[in-house]
């Protein structure tokens, strides 16, 4: 079941951020997109993270912890980055698409090696 809810979560931003890239989309239709992306990625609380508990019962706040400081990392260089690459190109459509290929790498690594046994 996580795997499943986990798929969705990645599949449906990464759809919703390449649709953003064809050049008919509308800003209503951007806005609606844009909230369809974080909407989905929310079920991310059932699959990924509840599974931090399956896997580390006896360690899953320290491993959480852990999770959450590389994803603040992430987003503090992502802001930079961003810019750097809005400027360059004058477009969000490199941003979107790199985007769309980490959520979709991320969903088929997820799918083959997720657990729910504890390891830790």
């Amino acid at each position: 079941m996580r795997r499943g809810v986990q798929a969705v979560a990645f599949t449906g931003p990464a759809l919703a951020l390449l649709a953003l890239t064809q050049p008919s989309v509308t800003p209503n239709l951007a806005v609606a997109l844009f909230v369809a992306a974080l909407g989905i990625s929310s079920l991310g609380q059932a699959g990924f993270v509840a599974n931090i508990s399956d896997i580390a019962p006896q360690h899953s706040g320290q491993l959480f912890g852990l999770c959450n400081t590389f994803g603040s990392l992430a987003g503090i260089l992502g802001v930079s980055l961003a810019g750097f690459v809005y400027e360059v190109t004058g477009s969000f459509n490199l941003l979107f698409n790199f985007t769309t290929c980490l959520y979709l790498l991320g969903a088929v690594v997820y799918f083959l090696a997720a657990s729910c046994e504890p390891i830790f």
